[in-house]
């Protein structure tokens, strides 16, 4: 058993998905707490009883984090051990809790962080894009003209850039990635430890082009992925002539390897940030399957 602090509030990671990805400290917390703080009770409380606790819950969302905040400090200051939770990962990352953690600690208090699951490392993770340097912007704005802003910014930015965004808006968005930059790869990931979790990797005319003739896949709740390679969408001039003499070579690899050569020509582009299009003129007349000599 856990033993919790008085007067201490506690950030506890849930699953994003799959019940049982959830650590053992993090469900000794959730029994040993005063009571749980919860963006929806109904899900949280799904995630106790396949877990077999039972504790108060207490609705903490966007529409009462205002008038909970001085209730919750309240407690705290008698006390009172409790535990903040998100729907899905930790609270606080395009969650409820930002203010309160910040309330919290302004106000002599003190936090403790029970770290777990996330969407946006699981996402980065499996993605296949560089991890270092990420950034990640909560999700995309609603706007077009606030979107269009946003890109602009990653264009000049060189990481990769991580957002949430909706099913329902996902047409849209791709539509105005493709006006941005036509042969940017986008990689798309939803239902992250779920039966059909499902990753996609393209650029934003062919996703939209897939997505327009099987618009079920749109549903849910997406992680869109963007790397940016260099601010200019150019390579250095060192290894751009690097590149450009060992193209043939690391295309024959990547065929012999067992890629498709479109496959492999989108994936040079990716690393090379040159357009897909150009590379295929550059490359293909490159033999595969035999020496160099012939």
């Amino acid at each position: 058993m856990t033993d919790v602090e008085a007067g201490t509030l506690y950030l506890v990671a849930t699953p994003i998905g799959h019940l049982q990805d959830i650590t053992l400290r993090a469900l000794a917390v959730l029994r040993a707490v005063d009571a749980v703080l919860c963006e929806d009770t109904r899900r949280t409380r799904i995630l106790l009883q396949a877990h077999g606790i039972r504790n108060r819950l207490v609705s903490f969302h966007a529409h009462n984090e205002a008038r909970r905040i001085p209730q919750v400090l309240r407690r705290l200051r008698a006390g009172a051990a409790l535990a903040l939770v998100s729907d899905a990962g930790m609270p606080g990352l395009s969650d409820p809790g930002e203010r309160l953690v910040r309330a919290v600690w302004d106000a002599g208090g003190r936090v403790r962080v029970v770290p777990g699951p996330s969407a946006i490392v699981a996402a980065l993770a499996m993605a296949g894009l560089p991890t270092q340097p990420f950034v990640f912007w909560g999700f995309l704005p609603r706007r077009e003209a606030d979107q269009i802003r946003l890109f602009e910014r990653w264009a000049h930015w060189p990481a990769t850039h991580m957002a949430f965004e909706t099913g329902r808006r996902l047409l849209k968005t791709l539509e105005r990635l493709h006006a941005w930059r036509p042969e940017q790869a986008v990689c798309l990931i939803k239902e992250l430890t779920k039966v059909h979790e499902r990753r996609y990797l393209d650029t934003p005319g062919r996703l939209t082009d897939h997505f327009r003739a099987n618009p079920d896949e749109t549903a849910g709740e997406w992680v869109l992925l963007v790397h940016v390679a260099e601010p200019t969408g150019k390579v250095p001039e060192v290894e751009a002539a690097r590149i450009e003499a060992d193209l043939p070579a690391m295309y024959r690899d990547l065929v012999t390897a067992g890629l498709k050569p479109r496959a492999a020509v989108r994936l040079l582009a990716r690393w090379t940030g040159q357009p897909a299009n150009v590379l295929y003129r550059r490359v293909r007349g490159t033999q595969v399957g035999r020496s160099a000599d012939g």
